[in-house]
């Protein structure tokens, strides 16, 4: 039977709550992954998690466009505009 550690990625890239969805699919195409943790800020909070498909991206997007992501929207619902 096949194991989480079979499959799993085992350098993990992380990345700071503060920055952007832009800083955060930068980083993505930059390390070449499909998702990033997100760093606790406090020893009490629980790590995060952003994937690539909480983000859309169309593919004609310029690796320089400005994303923005919609506010207010539940994380596992994220959607993202775009500024060229």
């Amino acid at each position: 039977m096949l194991k989480a550690s079979d499959i799993m990625t085992r350098e993990v890239v992380t990345i700071k709550g503060f920055y952007t969805v832009d800083q955060a699919v930068r980083l993505m195409r930059e390390k070449q992954v499909h998702a990033l943790i997100v760093d606790r800020r406090t020893e009490t909070d629980a790590y995060g998690i952003i994937r690539s498909d909480h983000v859309i991206v169309p593919p004609a997007v310029p690796d320089d466009a400005v994303l923005k992501i919609n506010p207010g929207v539940c994380p596992s619902r994220l959607k993202s505009s775009f500024v060229a």
